[in-house]
């Protein structure tokens, strides 16, 4: 993966991961109650992301992010049946 990529992928992954940070304080504090579901978007986003960025070097993170982005995805479908 070029340079230029890897940055790029940073850069989405430190958006998301601060995304998801922000949106999980507005469901803490009160201020939005929906506010989880797009705070574990983001989270299963930054997860995704982190498995096309190490795939080739480190397969074994990748798989185990692809996996918990599944499971991430799974319990959240769960939750919104509740």
């Amino acid at each position: 993966m070029s340079e230029k990529r890897k940055k790029i992928f940073w850069a989405l992954r430190l958006i998301s991961s601060v995304g998801a940070f922000v949106f999980a304080l507005l469901q803490v504090m009160g201020i939005w109650n929906k506010a989880n579901f797009i705070a574990i978007a983001l989270l299963v986003a930054s997860l995704v992301l982190q498995a096309v960025q190490e795939w080739k070097q480190h397969k074994g993170v990748a798989v185990f992010s692809i996996i918990a982005a599944i499971l991430v995805l799974g319990c959240t479908a769960y939750m919104m049946t509740l």
